[in-house]
């Protein structure tokens, strides 16, 4: 398993950016909850993810950041 959190912190740090902010949504019925992950680099959405756990999601949500940083040429 790959450590997409690890991943994107190490790739803004090469480039002297705030380290990625995280925000997390719970949704769905209270006995059995989703959550929604955002992560935010500068100030901006590059990536979200959802998932049963809080890592899941936010391990779904960096993927998503890392790869759209590779896929803008960063």
């Amino acid at each position: 398993m790959e450590h997409w959190k690890t991943k994107l912190h190490n790739k803004v740090r090469g480039y002297r950016w705030e380290p990625p902010v995280y925000e997390y949504v719970a949704f769905g019925p209270p006995h059995a909850p989703m959550w929604l992950c955002i992560v935010r680099l500068q100030g901006a959405e590059y990536g979200r993810g959802d998932a049963l756990t809080k890592g899941a999601a936010a391990e779904i949500a960096a993927q998503r950041a890392f790869q759209e940083l590779v896929r803008m040429g960063l």
